[in-house]
């Protein structure tokens, strides 16, 4: 969940970090080199075969980071991409538009090592296409094969409260509104439960991702301060044992306190990707 109020929007570039500018500069060298070879190589092999190749990055450059140390970095544009010591599963979760919980996968991609992924489009293309793409890349780089299956993961069912729900339900028809309402706090108007469901999930929100189970149809005004179960007298957040903010008991007091709504522990169907194989190693650039 966003600290001191920031706005729930996603952004196309992720929070920059100290990291090593050297490995940046030698991968574009190494891209200037490789479109000539590239070029050279689309024709021969597409003259070869008589028809067109399937549409990928027109160059990439892979590497690891031996330390796995340093901040993360994620740049996009119609151009390509910069990833700039991200893990595997990061890189995954990007490509496939999905959350952590929904990948069945060995736990090093997602701590043990990091990677500087730098990859060049041929012409601007929108960003879906760039996520197609970089699924190509995964699978011809780090012979990255996964299947989808449902199964069974722990979540919390969003219920109403003992004594009924505390939101107003909204008086007129308007733009669907989420705004910061000061420290750890939140306005909402004319917001229906589904949009609620995005706030409360992972990875903003609740260890677990949260299914409706409220029956509630329509849309509803209401705020969420979560300040006054996260701050001190002094205004500062309070941490837990591993030195964060604990967000997941105080989401579940101010549902309860403020809205009349409820998380209740539960087991839920999911569709999630199960990666099959994948190397550590990527393939040589």
């Amino acid at each position: 969940m966003p600290a001191n109020g920031q706005n729930l929007q996603h952004h196309r570039i992720s929070t920059a970090q100290p990291y090593d500018s050297s490995i940046e500069a030698e991968a574009g060298t190494q891209i200037k080199l490789k479109l000539l070879w590239l070029g050279y190589l689309a024709l021969s092999v597409g003259a070869s075969y008589g028809q067109a190749l399937p549409q990928g990055f027109e160059v990439a450059v892979i590497k690891v980071n031996p330390t796995a140390s340093g901040g993360m970095r994620h740049a996009v544009s119609p151009g390509g991409l910069t990833m700039t010591n991200v893990s595997l599963g990061y890189c995954i979760r990007w490509a496939y538009n999905v959350q952590d919980y929904e990948i069945i996968a060995p736990d090093w991609t997602r701590f043990e090592i990091r990677y500087f992924i730098a990859a060049k489009a041929g012409e601007p293309v929108p960003e879906d296409q760039l996520k197609l793409m970089l699924q190509q890349l995964l699978a011809e780089r780090f012979k990255l094969t996964l299947h989808h299956e449902k199964r069974e993961l722990p979540a919390y069912a969003l219920v109403v409260a003992k004594g009924g729900i505390r939101m107003h339900r909204s008086a007129s028809e308007g733009e669907s509104t989420f705004k910061p309402a000061g420290p750890y706090a939140y306005a909402a108007k004319n917001i229906p439960i589904t949009r609620l469901l995005q706030f409360l999930g992972p990875p903003a929100g609740a260890s677990r991702p949260v299914v409706d189970r409220t029956g509630l149809e329509g849309d509803f005004d209401f705020t969420l301060d979560l300040g006054r179960y996260l701050l001190d007298e002094t205004g500062r957040p309070t941490f837990d044992s591993s030195g964060r903010v604990d967000y997941e008991p105080a989401l579940m007091r101010g549902l309860s306190e403020q809205l009349g709504l409820k998380l209740e522990p539960i087991k839920s169907p999911f569709d999630v990707l199960v990666i099959d194989h994948v190397e550590k190693t990527p393939s040589q650039n």
